[in-house]
């Protein structure tokens, strides 16, 4: 927990980007399930 989060400090943009990318993909993949069950 401490590691990641001073490796987090130490490169903001990197791992910013890809927690960033990650969650949108997830919520993307999210709605087209939630999409999916309602049909």
């Amino acid at each position: 927990m401490t590691e990641k989060a001073m490796s987090a400090k130490e490169q903001p943009s990197a791992d910013g980007c890809r927690l960033l990318f990650a969650s949108k993909l997830n919520n993307t993949i999210e709605l087209f399930r939630f999409q999916g069950h309602n049909r």
